[in-house]
């Protein structure tokens, strides 16, 4: 298990959890100055282990991390790194174990969705049915190729004209559907007052570079029932 207030710390029991001891992977090379930030280990039986590390380099004013994959054969004992690169920008992702690998999914506004591989990377624009201003929030992949992820997005079902001046808007499902990156949702000025989180279930069988949504679409009366006034 992962535990410290940033997720630095790695622990590992052999008992059931009666006794703990704490085990620290190496720092990759050139990386003296970097903290670690584990996600939780994945395992495949007793001895086949996996853990995805983002390591965060204090010496860069700018910003400099690394993140790695760990593999153990051996219970933990011992651990090699499996994939290895780095980035400018702590971007969020989301890592899902398969074999002794991981597969890493993240996403961002311009670049879409990326699916990152030890062997490939994949980025692939949002299907069109999605909601925008949404993110991906879980991932699991049975392997490199095939895996399922989730797309969550914020939704309004009662807004409420402003009083005295204009709050910041919160637009529906529906106002934000498929249309040109320019298009401006049809609520513009009004303010969500109820809302909520949609979840999209998405699909991949070529490792990313095709995404299907299989979520059942919701009803237009379910997301837009009320007038907003």
């Amino acid at each position: 298990m992962t535990g410290g207030a940033a997720s630095s710390e790695l622990w590992r029991t052999h008992d059931g959890g009666r006794t703990w001891s704490k085990l620290a992977v190496s720092k990759p090379a050139g990386c003296k100055s970097c903290r670690p930030i584990y996600s939780v280990p994945t395992s495949q039986g007793i001895s086949d282990l996996a853990v995805a590390v983002r390591f965060s380099d204090d010496s860069v004013m700018h910003g400099r991390y690394v993140y790695a994959t760990y593999g153990s054969h051996d219970g933990g004992q011992s651990w090699k790194i499996t994939e290895q690169f780095e980035r400018p920008d702590s971007k969020a992702e989301i890592s899902s174990s398969v074999d002794t690998g991981v597969v890493r999914v993240s996403s961002d506004v311009k670049n879409g969705i990326e699916v990152r591989t030890a062997s490939s990377k994949t980025k692939t624009s949002f299907p069109k049915e999605l909601p925008r201003r949404g993110s991906i929030a879980a991932a699991d992949f049975v392997d490199q190729m095939n895996g399922w992820i989730v797309y969550q997005a914020p939704t309004c079902h009662k807004f409420q004209k402003p009083e005295s001046f204009t709050h910041p808007t919160y637009p529906s499902r529906a106002s934000l559907g498929p249309g040109t990156e320019g298009e401006k949702p049809t609520r513009q000025g009004l303010t969500c007052i109820e809302g909520a989180t949609w979840n999209d279930l998405l699909t991949t069988t070529d490792g990313g570079n095709t995404l299907r949504v299989i979520t059942p679409g919701p009803s237009s009366e379910s997301l837009d029932s009320q007038d907003g006034h």
